[in-house]
């Protein structure tokens, strides 16, 4: 993969060579669409760019909103790295800053609180098909996205020739909800999560129930899982036997009380449909498994109305492996991997009834080796057991992005996705489901990493993903 510079210079060659007639005509094209579009409709506020000679040409735009009645800002750099946006009522508002960039004379025109704004129209040089865009390397659009309220719509402006599909995204980029040629608006791909956490039922999660609804809602996720952790009788990294599963919690016990998680989770729930919001709750939960607590699962889960039961090993030998991972890891790396895929088979073969097959390559976030990274080659005969037990139940298999993420904000290093051989051989065998999952424990988490990961998956041949809802699979298109 190209990086960003130089993906940059061929879109700026690119766009150089459609010549100024048809910039301008596909300019023509992609403001009529938008002006017949309910977005343009029903918004009050737009904030958009003033093109310069080679981008999208948005004076037309912005003559016509001020025409209709609508408010009209534009941006204005007023520090390093600082954007705001100021209300216009007329073009002669406008002054050359210091990129030659036509911006508004903050003399002549007003603040404009990001949280009032119900339209954006972003500049671009490129963009795909997840909805990501490259812009120029200053970071503006980048930092004031966030700042946008969660029913604000995002719209890139872009050139028919523009699409750049091996795009690198990285984990501080924002996507926008849609993006306009002039051929219309391009079918982006659904964003969907199928693993992630709150503070209010997971106890290393940092981010409260409501700052992962206002992100997901921000980002334009259609779906929403919460699957908080529920492992049974760990209680500081160790296991304590004592209690029934559905039983209230002990002090410092990873688990909650199931009948409080379905009230608060159906409460939210409806609250995002009296809203019409864009972005679906669905009620999951992790299952930790352990042996001895497959019965008690099985009897007491169904009783509950989950859409999606994720299950997952924490544990070896009675212990978190997060916490006290000695008795598994000194056994050296093939040994300790060996293990747990060992016992992530014997979860499959408990009967324990669970949708999807958490985060396979948990275990090397943890191990402390030089070359953490888990193969196929070293372990072929165990992943090829396990994934024809997958196959055979019709349980997916998680795509688990935040082993890497955690890698590359906690040391700078990317090592790249879990080995693409582990997926190949899924799907030479036959496998097709995959959960496409973030496992997001903090704010900014959500879709990170996933543009990179389903264009690798696609390589190989995937083209659905698949969520869970009232325990039945739904498939979407990978793009």
């Amino acid at each position: 993969m190209q990086n960003k510079e130089n993906i940059r210079n061929d879109l700026l060659k690119k766009r150089f060579a459609i010549g100024p007639e048809q910039r301008f005509k596909q300019s023509e094209n992609i403001i009529e669409s938008l002006i017949n579009s309910d977005y343009y409709k029903k918004t009050g506020l737009i904030f958009t760019f003033y093109g310069t000679e080679e981008e999208i040409n948005t004076e037309i735009l912005i003559k016509q909103a001020l025409l209709d009645g609508k408010q009209v800002a534009l941006p204005l750099i007023t520090g390093q790295g600082i954007m705001e946006a100021y209300l216009i009522s007329d073009l002669s508002e406008l002054k050359a800053d210091k990129y030659g960039i036509m911006s508004p004379d903050p003399e002549k025109t007003t603040l404009v609180d990001p949280q009032n704004i119900n339209l954006v129209l972003v500049p671009l040089l490129g963009y795909n098909s997840h909805g990501y865009r490259i812009g120029y390397g200053e970071g503006y659009y980048d930092r004031y996205l966030p700042k946008l309220s969660s029913g604000c719509i995002k719209i890139g402006l872009a050139f028919r020739e523009l699409l750049a599909e091996d795009l690198p995204v990285d984990s501080l980029d924002y996507p926008l909800d849609e993006i306009l040629t002039p051929d219309g608006f391009v079918q982006l791909m659904d964003r969907v999560e199928t693993h992630c956490h709150s503070a209010e039922f997971s106890p290393d999660c940092k981010r409260s129930f409501s700052a992962l609804i206002e992100e997901a809602e921000k980002k334009n996720y259609k779906i929403i899982t919460l699957t908080d952790h529920y492992d049974k009788d760990i209680i500081a990294g160790r296991s304590h036997p004592g209690t029934k599963v559905g039983a209230s919690p002990r002090d410092g016990e990873w688990i909650f009380d199931l009948g409080k998680y379905i009230d608060f989770c159906l409460m939210e729930k409806a609250k995002l449909e009296a809203k019409n919001s864009n972005t679906e709750l669905l009620i999951g939960i992790e299952v930790g498994y352990q042996d001895y607590l497959a019965k008690d699962y099985m009897e007491v889960l169904p009783q509950y109305p989950f859409d999606l039961i994720i299950g997952s090993i924490h544990t070896m030998y009675r212990n978190d492996f997060a916490v006290y991972g000695d008795s598994l890891y000194n056994q050296g790396k093939q040994k300790a991997y060996d293990e747990y895929l060992k016992a992530l088979i014997e979860m499959i073969e408990s009967g324990l009834d669970f949708d999807i097959l958490g985060h396979f390559d948990y275990v090397i976030r943890y191990s402390g080796f030089e070359n953490p990274r888990m193969y196929y080659r070293d372990h072929n005969e165990l992943f090829d057991y396990l994934f024809k037990l997958l196959i055979e139940k019709e349980i997916s298999l998680e795509v688990n992005t935040r082993t890497r993420y955690r890698q590359i904000i906690s040391d700078g290093v990317d090592w790249g996705m879990t080995d693409p051989e582990i997926f190949q051989r899924y799907y030479d065998l036959g496998g097709r489901m995959l959960s496409f999952a973030t496992d997001a424990h903090s704010t900014g988490e959500l879709h990170c990493l996933i543009s990179k990961t389903v264009r690798t998956l696609k390589n190989i041949g995937f083209k659905q993903g698949t969520f869970f809802k009232q325990r039945q699979p739904v498939f979407y298109d990978l793009l």
